[in-house]
């Protein structure tokens, strides 16, 4: 569909034919009733020449013949200006009804097409910007209320929570010698039964300490798996008791890694 200045000029070139043909209709039918006014004069001319050669009785000496013979042609041209200009009014109002009535209304009908569709537009842009503004109504309401709720601790294993342990472990296994505390990893409620049953030294059980090496690669696992083996436990402070209980709770993170650890060599034997 064109554009609505594309329209807007077809109905003003409609405008112009029609007007155009207006002109040229009432231009021809002003000549075409001159020309019966003086078809209408012949016509007399033509009777008063015919009455007069008929009752004159000087009819021959004066050549009234040839007076009524040039008023005949007069009179007979006229007629044929007359038919001739009759048939041009014809035509003329022929053309003018056509481009009245045919192309200035398919031009009118097209231009209110056109100025639908640019409200139908302008409608959709409102409704746009009207959905715009209710979801950062919406969104602003959201956060309002996120801000007014009390801020709760949360009880799940999150990546900050991972990281600090993380932490913690590298900077305390860099002289296992000097320990003193265990770099406990972070614990939440599980669903699993076998972990509410078993008997354990960490208060994390074994999917806790999945979360905290899960995405690991083979080399990082097998490092980590190095790292908490019981045996480089041995030597800690605080006496023989608390270095049962840090190889107590390095042996269970130990067997968690070994675990994932063989899960990640088997995918890479897979692909």
């Amino acid at each position: 569909m064109a554009s609505l200045d594309w329209f807007r000029q077809q109905l003003t070139a409609a405008l112009h034919q029609e007007r155009f043909w207006q002109t040229e209709f009432d231009a021809l039918t002003a000549k075409c009733r001159a020309l019966q006014n003086a078809k209408a004069s012949a016509a007399q001319i033509y009777a008063d020449l015919m009455n007069a050669n008929t009752y004159s009785p000087f009819a021959d000496q004066h050549n009234w013949h040839f007076e009524v013979a040039n008023a005949n042609c007069f009179y007979a041209h006229c007629c044929a200006n007359v038919r001739l200009y009759e048939s041009r009014v014809q035509w003329a109002y022929a053309e003018l009804q056509g481009h009245k009535y045919v192309h200035l209304h398919q031009a009118k009908v097209l231009w209110v097409i056109a100025k639908l569709q640019e409200y139908r537009a302008n409608v959709r842009r409102a409704e746009e910007v009207f959905a715009t503004a209710e979801r950062r109504e919406r969104e602003n309401q959201q956060a309002q209320a996120q801000q007014q709720q009390p801020t709760r601790p949360s009880n799940g294993i999150t990546m900050a929570k991972v990281r600090a342990f993380r932490e913690q472990a590298a900077e305390s296994f860099k002289n296992y010698t000097a320990m003193t505390t265990f770099p406990d990893p972070p614990a939440e409620p599980c669903k699993r039964v076998a972990c509410h049953i078993a008997t354990r030294a960490l208060k994390a059980c074994p999917c806790n300490i999945k979360k905290c090496f899960a995405g690991l690669r083979v080399r990082d696992l097998k490092a980590e798996r190095g790292k908490w083996h019981p045996d480089r436990f041995s030597k800690c402070q605080g006496g023989k008791t608390a270095v049962v209980e840090m190889q107590t709770k390095a042996q269970e993170i130990f067997t968690v890694i070994g675990d994932l650890y063989d899960e990640a060599v088997a995918r890479n034997q897979n692909w």
